[in-house]
């Protein structure tokens, strides 16, 4: 019977250390499991800290650079900033020379093959490897990707004069070559520029109007004005000596301001 006794006691005894020995791995895979679910939860955080600092740095970036872009742009185009631009701005005499060939599309959304896939024209900048410092890829707050898009529109007192015409059958064989000196200004220019970095991107959209008169011949700097214009797109220019350029006529690109939506 002591025997017995013994037995069972011993049995109680290993059966209740397995009990609590199991209650212990229980115990400790639950505090594993916080520990873990815990550390998840931190580095989930620092990680969205991280990533939240990223997008703002990058988002200041792509608004520093395209607010800068857009007055360095407005340079090009100002005569006040820069007096030579009809013969020094490249992107100027681009815009004269498109816009009185007629192979440049105005964007007019109620016309089919003016859509704004149509008329607008996309320049996507680069960086001129010469201002790349010695050992580095680029220049140390170069957003990763800049475009220009420019679109155009006629004046709007050609549409007020047509303000019948709610089919614009008035703007379908029109173009700037065949417009007076008059009906050129007040064609709208648009320019948008957009910087991207990091998944983020900031525009600046900025409008013009074209200002257009006959050169005071009486002048003698708008006479030798008119004779660079001349020049510029003549036999030793890049561009043909056939093309378009109404050289008695005075343009200036005027700042409007920002484009509204």
């Amino acid at each position: 019977m002591l025997s017995n006794n013994t037995n069972k006691t011993e049995y109680m005894i290993i059966s209740s250390k397995n009990k609590n020995r199991g209650a212990a791995m229980v115990v400790a895979i639950i505090v594993v499991a916080v520990l873990m679910v815990f550390t998840f939860s931190l580095l989930l955080v620092s990680y969205t800290l991280y990533s939240s600092q990223n997008k703002k740095v990058a988002s200041k970036k792509c608004s520093e650079a395209a607010n800068t872009l857009s007055t360095a742009m407005g340079a090009e185009l100002d005569e006040t900033a820069n007096p030579n631009a009809y013969i020094n701005s490249d992107f100027w005499i681009y815009l004269r020379f498109h816009l009185l060939q007629n192979d440049w599309p105005f964007y007019e959304p109620a016309l089919e093959g003016h859509k704004i896939d149509d008329a607008a024209k996309t320049f996507s900048m680069k960086v001129n490897p010469n201002y790349i410092p010695s050992g580095k890829s680029t220049i140390d707050g170069y957003p990763g990707e800049v475009k220009i898009k420019a679109y155009w529109m006629m004046p709007e007192s050609l549409y007020e004069e047509h303000e019948d015409d709610e089919e614009f059958d008035f703007l379908k064989n029109i173009d700037v070559s065949s417009l007076s000196t008059m009906g050129k200004s007040e064609i709208r220019l648009f320019l948008e520029i957009t910087c991207e970095s990091a998944s983020q991107s900031y525009t600046v959209k900025n409008r013009y109007h074209l200002s257009v008169r006959k050169y005071d011949l009486s002048n003698t700097e708008e006479e030798a004005e008119k004779t660079k214009i001349e020049e510029s797109y003549g036999v030793n220019s890049t561009y043909s000596n056939n093309c378009v350029i109404n050289p008695d006529e005075r343009w200036r690109w005027v700042y409007d301001g920002r484009k509204e939506e």
